[in-house]
This record gives structure tokens, sequence and C-alpha cells, in this order.
């Protein structure tokens, strides 16, 4: 797996495709999750700027899940994917 190919580019995508994608690599481009990536990783600026609003998004995201109790940590889920 790579951090993202030169020409890289986020594709689009609603909310619950953000929330899988943000933790899953790209096998078939050979991607690290989002989640992974450093701002640095990426080189068009635009690519940067929605790296940034996603990477925040997925914050509040994971507060608000957390406050609701649904938010399970890095070590719960080791091996275990609900579906």
């Amino acid at each position: 797996m790579t951090q993202v190919p030169e020409n890289f580019v986020f594709p689009t995508m609603g909310l619950n495709l953000l929330i899988t994608n943000w933790f899953c690599s790209d096998s078939s481009m050979r991607i690290i999750p989002p989640s992974l990536l450093s701002r640095n990783n990426l080189k068009p600026f635009t690519q940067k700027d929605l790296f940034l609003k996603m990477k925040k998004l997925m914050k509040l995201i994971e507060t608000a899940a957390k406050r609701e109790g649904c938010w399970k940590s890095k070590t719960e889920l080791s091996g275990n994917v609900e579906r």
C-alpha cells in the first residue's frame, strides 16, 4: 500500500460512503485509508482542502457517536468488524 499516487483525487461520495471509506483502504488503487493520511500526503491544494473538510466532519461524527455511546475504539474493533 502507498500513501497516495501523484495524481490522486478523492471521489465524490455521500456521508455513508465517507464514513466507510475513511477507515478502509482502497485495495484496487493500493491506497491506505484516508484516516491514516496527513495533509502533506496530498499534492493539489484542492485535495488538501477537501481532506481537511472530511477530517473535520469525521471528528464531528466521532464526537456525536461517542456521546451517544455507539462509537467503538480501535482496540474494541481489533479483528471484529460488525456488518
